[in-house]
């Protein structure tokens, strides 16, 4: 599947790969069953739709660091 890969597997935490400005780009399988999501659903969106809304200025203002 696009976007998803292995090496973050054997380990049991959330792995994602994300761009500069933002967009996941990959996510380890055991991110995608902890978080809810398919790879068609995140992968291609902005890394904020996976953190708590009250988190996502705090969030967007790190990437722009």
């Amino acid at each position: 599947v696009p976007g998803v890969f292995t090496a973050g597997d054997m380990q049991r935490g959330q792995s994602l790969i994300v761009s500069p400005r933002g967009e996941v780009l990959a996510v380890n399988r055991y991110g995608l069953e902890h978080l809810g999501y398919d790879a068609e659903e995140l992968v291609g969106q902005s890394v904020l739709k996976v953190f708590h809304p009250d988190d996502r200025t705090d969030v967007a203002a790190n990437l722009k660091r």
